[in-house]
């Protein structure tokens, strides 16, 4: 899952305009002078600017205490919240299914059957985008999960399981889909492990989207998805092109494999 910090987008059910928020005297940014009152603000800006920067499945959750203020009582309850949309994964399995209401509330059910995770479609008619993905959210107190769900937290927290955040990079970029014909099924291994493996400072992901096996034929069709990308500069046709030749002529010399279509 990507993250994104860096861009405001202001929405009209910001905290601002809530009577029960608590404002801030010294803020460090003066469009932020109250504490959150709920974490879907935040989780909803994160998530289009990852769309905004043609990311296409996108998954975040946060965990964090939210403070409100009722006749001069101030409340601080533990909160988490989820928020998907886009494809549901980028894998030959899952690459044209769309993340929902129910296949969010599925999987949830399935690892904790205990608990109400509540989860909501939110409407994009307030937001400047083009995309008409359902956008699928839940926000729930910590403290009425059961001892179940405070492992899982437990686990997150682990520094064998701490994933370091990546920056996104706002130039635009390339994709290229390579589709193989492999009569000898022995050699599909040392194709993956090609293609899966290959290292190139532009290349920012590689993934399996499509995949048949031809028993009539006996033939397995595979599609790979690349995606390439810079952070300094947009890339060019031309250097997406000679990454692509590199691993196309490898492909080429492995017996039992051809790349229909290909002159």
């Amino acid at each position: 899952m990507d993250h994104g910090f860096n861009e405001v987008i202001n929405f009209p059910f910001s905290n601002k305009s809530e009577d029960n928020s608590i404002k801030l005297d010294n803020p460090l940014d003066s469009n932020r002078n109250n504490l959150r009152i709920n974490l879907k603000d935040s989780l909803l800006n994160n998530l289009i600017f990852n769309e905004r920067r043609q990311k296409d499945s996108i998954k975040l959750f946060e965990i964090s205490d939210i403070y409100t203020r009722k006749d001069n009582e101030v409340k601080k309850v533990r909160k988490i919240a989820i928020i998907a949309s886009g494809k549901v994964g980028h894998n030959y399995e899952e690459f044209s299914k769309k993340i929902t209401k129910e296949y969010l509330s599925q999987i949830f059910k399935n690892s904790l059957p205990v608990e109400e995770f509540g989860f909501q479609v939110l409407k994009r008619d307030l937001i400047n985008t083009k995309i008409k993905d359902e956008i699928v959210y839940c926000e729930v107190d910590i403290q009425d999960f059961s001892s179940e769900v405070m492992k899982y937290q437990e686990t997150a927290r682990s520094p064998e399981n701490f994933i370091q955040y990546i920056p996104i990079s706002d130039l635009p970029s390339s994709k290229r889909d390579l589709s193989f014909s492999i009569k000898d099924f022995s050699k599909c291994k040392v194709l993956e492990n090609y293609i899966l493996n290959f290292k190139h400072e532009f290349l920012k992901e590689v993934f399996v989207f499509d995949y048949f096996y031809n028993s009539n034929n006996a033939e397995i069709k595979i599609g790979y998805r690349l995606i390439f990308q810079s952070n300094k500069s947009t890339i060019t046709e031309n250097q997406v092109n000679n990454i692509m030749s590199h691993i196309i002529d490898y492909s080429k010399t492995i017996d039992g494999i051809s790349i229909p279509g290909l002159n």
